[in-house]
């Protein structure tokens, strides 16, 4: 029985390897391998044109001094939001509803007066005085 303990053990070990090797990452590819983005010529020079923006706009106090440039371009994207937002102030062009006053009969006859005063300045300007009357065109 002392021969089948050694042959238990190992293969409880070869049963513990492979759930090891399962939680493993994967090794990388084979022809790459794994990289550093900051070695690509694209990448220098996007952190290149980054460094002078952030510069130029600390020279031109965009930028507080106590400020990462992170938090000035969240502070333009915030700003930019509320721009946005304020641009179509919705509520200045709603009636408000129910809080309108009645009007009066003298009112409701004043103005369809107006109205059709209107009505007939407007059809003055638009139709002809006799309808046999060719239409011209005004220059």
């Amino acid at each position: 029985m002392k021969s089948s303990a050694p042959a238990a053990a190992a293969e409880w070990h070869m049963v513990l390897d492979r759930i090891e090797n399962r939680l493993q990452p994967p090794p990388p590819p084979a022809r790459g391998g794994y990289t550093c983005a900051d070695g690509d010529p694209v990448v220098q020079e996007f952190i290149e044109r980054r460094a002078r923006d952030e510069e130029i706009k600390r020279l031109a106090g965009q930028i507080h001094p106590d400020e990462m440039y992170e938090d000035y371009e969240e502070r333009m994207y915030e700003r930019a939001q509320r721009r946005a937002a304020d641009y179509w102030p919705y509520e200045d062009y709603e009636e408000p509803e129910g809080e309108t006053e009645p009007e009066d009969e003298a009112e409701k006859q004043a103005r369809a007066a107006e109205h059709s005063a209107f009505l007939a300045r407007f059809k003055a300007m638009v139709e002809p005085d006799t309808p046999t009357e060719p239409v011209t065109e005004r220059p």
